[in-house]
């Protein structure tokens, strides 16, 4: 009687095997590509590890006017200087140089039109400036609230240039004094008030001057502005750099021969003032 032989192992030729490992190399891609989407899901939804992407400093900031136009006619669709403009970008830079190694920096932008100011001074043309720096305002708020609520370990710094540091002046007078936001830089503040609760540069000699918005206000004209001193728990926080002759933040000081004021701003004037409030 003859006894039946044990079957053979399927024999795979090389391109089977071949296949079948970049199958089971495949089905392992597609487990960590699921187990990572799962984990996204799980931090968009606010879990406890939300917090995870937050910077040991969150840096908001907001451009100035027309510091956010990009040129489609010259090919250039990007707004330039990570869309906070070029002085709040050199502030921000500066920091994350300057900040003791090891602490993580991340840069969050104000989205708003920073219209440019008009050329011709239509009502329509100063409406829509002005609307500007509403929205600026709104939205410099709701992402100060926000990254405040998200970011609760971190700490908070606030940049603004020209209408940009109007409308993070606004955005602070609606929030009120708040611990979690470590240092606000407003650079070439419009709504600039004299001797107010701020830090300012002592050797450009503005802390008497106010700004342009100011002026406005006092002339019946509804520029938004609000003249009252900040809250005095915003002295420490703040730092106010307001050139001699700028037009925007001082223009009672201004000159003929400091036409440029404006934009000579240099962000190492007040690197160490900065660094003193968000490096320790």
């Amino acid at each position: 009687m003859s006894v039946p032989c044990p079957p053979h192992p399927p024999h795979h030729s090389a391109p089977q095997r071949r296949s079948l490992w970049l199958l089971v190399v495949g089905a392992l891609a597609l487990i960590i590509v699921l187990v990572a989407a799962v984990a996204v899901i799980a931090v968009r939804s606010g879990s406890p590890s939300a917090t995870a992407s937050c910077a040991d400093v969150e840096f908001i900031g907001a451009a100035g006017s027309g510091q956010r136009d990009s040129d489609p006619s010259s090919g250039i669709t990007e707004i330039a200087d990570s869309g906070v403009g070029g002085i709040v970008e050199d502030t921000y830079q500066n920091l994350a140089v300057d900040l003791p190694e090891g602490t993580d920096i991340n840069l969050r932008t104000v989205e708003y039109p920073a219209t440019a100011v008009p050329v011709k001074p239509t009502v329509d043309n100063w409406t829509a400036f002005m609307d500007s720096v509403s929205t600026g305002a709104s939205e410099a708020e709701q992402l100060i609230r926000t990254t405040t609520e998200e970011c609760g370990d971190s700490k908070i710094v606030v940049a603004g240039f020209s209408q940009g540091a109007m409308a993070v002046h606004r955005a602070l007078r609606a929030i009120g004094p708040d611990a979690r936001i470590t240092a606000v830089v407003l650079i070439g503040d419009g709504d600039k008030v004299p001797y107010d609760n701020v830090e300012t540069i002592p050797e450009y000699g503005t802390d008497a001057r106010q700004g342009i918005a100011q002026v406005a206000l006092h002339h019946g004209i509804d520029s938004g502005a609000v003249d009252d001193v900040l809250p005095m728990e915003w002295k420490s926080r703040i730092i106010s750099p307001c050139m001699s002759g700028d037009v925007v933040c001082a223009p009672n000081s201004f000159e003929l021969l400091r036409l440029t004021a404006h934009v000579s701003y240099d962000a190492n004037d007040w690197r160490r003032q900065l660094l003193s409030k968000v490096g320790s």
